[in-house]
């Protein structure tokens, strides 16, 4: 199994690292022959802010507007993950200009 990880100098946050290498060592566990593959261009430095947008905007065409209007009074989810969640709600104002 190839498994695409992030490495010490990607640009994600501390706990999601850890949860990949906590991930990569539970399948070690298994009988899966792990091969790791950094892939640094899924990892490169605002890669997230542009990829939560893009989600943002494409799931925001989906959602119905009262369904936006409650997830975004939950504040816990962002402070969770602010790196990410926070760019999801962000494209979920689906500006085209952006």
């Amino acid at each position: 199994m190839a498994l695409w990880a992030p490495d010490d100098t990607a640009s994600c946050e501390a706990n999601t690292l850890t949860e990949w290498q906590s991930f990569e060592s539970k399948l070690g566990r298994c009988d899966f022959k792990v091969r790791q593959d950094p892939m640094p261009q899924f990892f490169l430095r605002g890669i997230d802010k542009t990829t939560g947008e893009i989600v943002g905007h494409e799931t925001g065409a989906l959602v119905p507007f009262p369904i936006h209007w409650l997830m975004r009074l939950n504040c816990v989810a962002p402070k969770q993950s602010p790196g990410f969640l926070t760019r999801i709600h962000e494209g979920y104002h689906r500006d085209k200009a952006r």
